[in-house]
C-alpha cells in the first residue's frame, strides 16, 4: 500500500495540471482571448469556458474576413494593404493554434455536446475561408497597384503631351513628332505638330491618320512615315503592364 502512494500522488497531480495561460492577441481591431491547448490536453478543459474561448477565436477570424473583404482595386489603397499585412503574424498564430485545438477537440467526450458541434463546424469553415482569402490577397494587391500605376501614367502622359504640344514651332520644313506613346494593348501613336498622327498595332504597319482639319503645312505620307521610323524608341512613353486578370 505504501509503495502505491507515489503513483496515486503522481496521478492526482497529472489530473490537475495547470491549463495553458490565457493568451490575448489583437486582430482586425479587437482583442481575442483564448488558451492555446496545443493538442489532446484540450479535453481537460472546463467545457463551459472552452466553448467561450473557441467562439472568441471564431469571431476574430470572421472579423478578419470582413476587414479583408472587397475585390475592387479601388478598395485596396496602400494604407489598407499595410493594415491587413500588419495582422499576418497574429493571424498565422491564431490559425495554427485554432486548427490544432479543433482537430483535438473531435476526440473529446464532450465534442458533440450542445454548442460544440456548431463551434467545430463553424471553425472549420472559417479556417478554410481565411486560407482561401489569404491566397487571393496577393493577386488583389498586385492588381490594385497595377491599376494605380496605370492611372498615374495616364495622368502623366496627358500633362507631358500638353507641354510638348506647346513646343511645336509655327512652321517646320519637315514633319515633326511632338509626342509618342504606347498603350497597354501595345498600340503606338505618334502625334505631329500639324495635327496628323500615325498609329501602329503590335502586328500591323504604321497607318497615317488624317487630322479633322487640315493644318497650314502638309507633307507626303512617306515623309510622315520616315519621321516615325526615325523617332527615338526611348522617347516613346510606354504604359505599365496591365493588371492581372
Amino acid at each position: 500500500m505504501t509503495r502505491a502512494l507515489p503513483l496515486v500522488v503522481l496521478a492526482t497531480a497529472c489530473a490537475h495540471r495547470e491549463p495553458p495561460p490565457l493568451t490575448t492577441v489583437h486582430l482586425a481591431g479587437a482583442a481575442v482571448t483564448y488558451r492555446p491547448w496545443g493538442g489532446p490536453r484540450v479535453c481537460e478543459a472546463e467545457p463551459r469556458f472552452l466553448l467561450d474561448e473557441l467562439t472568441a477565436v471564431n469571431s476574430g477570424l470572421q472579423r478578419w474576413l470582413k476587414r479583408a473583404g472587397g475585390d475592387a482595386p479601388s478598395e485596396w489603397s496602400e494604407s489598407r494593404i499595410a493594415e491587413v499585412e500588419a495582422w499576418a503574424a497574429t493571424l498565422d498564430q491564431l490559425v495554427r493554434e485554432h486548427t490544432v485545438d479543433l482537430e483535438s477537440l473531435a476526440r473529446c467526450d464532450f465534442a458533440d455536446a450542445p454548442g460544440y458541434a456548431y463551434v467545430r463546424k463553424r471553425g472549420a469553415e472559417l479556417l478554410g475561408a481565411v486560407e482561401r482569402r489569404r491566397q487571393e490577397l496577393g493577386r488583389l494587391y498586385e492588381r490594385a497597384r497595377a491599376v494605380r500605376q496605370r492611372d498615374a501614367w495616364e495622368r502623366g502622359i496627358n500633362a507631358e503631351r500638353s507641354a510638348a504640344r506647346r513646343e511645336c514651332p509655327s512652321r517646320s520644313p519637315q514633319p515633326r513628332v511632338f509626342f509618342a506613346w504606347r498603350d497597354d494593348e501595345g498600340v503606338t501613336r505618334w502625334l505631329f505638330c500639324d495635327g496628323v498622327s500615325v498609329e501602329q498595332t503590335p502586328q500591323g504597319s504604321p497607318v497615317l491618320l488624317e487630322p479633322e482639319t487640315r493644318g497650314r503645312q502638309r507633307f507626303t505620307e512617306a515623309q510622315y512615315l520616315d519621321a516615325v521610323r526615325s523617332y527615338p524608341a526611348a522617347r516613346v512613353s510606354a504604359a505599365p503592364a496591365p493588371p492581372p486578370a
